[in-house]
């Protein structure tokens, strides 16, 4: 209630309208947060983070153009936004253009090079595309940023099936273990 009144006493604010937005969306009043982020993004056209975020929850709904959309205009305000290019790869991958996918999930690594959300996304990448070594390869870097014993379960799953598709079967064991 109080974000809602500081948009409505400060109707230009982009920031309010972004923080009401996001509690709106945890609200599950998605319409409505779309609505408030779009205002947000239309105060300040330039908010390369504000883009992405209304491009996640687009994509989230399953808008796939629109969120792609978004994505490019995060990087025409900032090429070096590796959350946009992360947002750009997903909504390649979701129709089907797994190659630029790839290219644009590099492309986010290369400016965050242990970005967990990444690695995982570019791993089940190769994973569909029956590329287990490259899948295990990039699990591995991605097990490695986390504390010993203390790394996620689906990672421990996903590089057991790598591994099971390497035909490494003891160590697809272990992992699974």
């Amino acid at each position: 209630s109080l974000l809602a009144e500081a948009v409505e006493r400060c109707p230009t604010s982009a920031s309010a309208r972004r923080a009401y937005a996001e509690t709106l969306w945890h609200r599950q009043a998605f319409d409505t947060a779309l609505q408030e982020m779009e205002s947000a993004l239309r105060l300040d056209a330039t908010d390369a983070e504000a883009a992405v975020r209304l491009g996640q929850m687009l994509l989230t709904l399953g808008m796939v153009d629109k969120a792609r959309a978004r994505a490019d205009q995060a990087l025409d305000n900032d090429p070096q936004l590796a959350s946009a290019w992360h947002l750009r790869g997903r909504a390649q991958q979701a129709v089907g253009h797994v190659d630029q996918a790839l290219a644009d999930l590099n492309r986010a690594l290369d400016l965050t090079p242990d970005n967990r959300d990444v690695l995982l996304d570019v791993a089940e990448l190769y994973r569909s595309q029956n590329q287990p070594r490259r899948a295990l390869a990039t699990l591995q870097h991605l097990a490695d940023l986390y504390p010993a014993r203390e790394e996620p379960g689906h990672v421990l799953y996903l590089q057991g099936l790598a591994s099971v598709a390497l035909g490494r079967y003891q160590q697809a064991i272990d992992f699974l273990q």
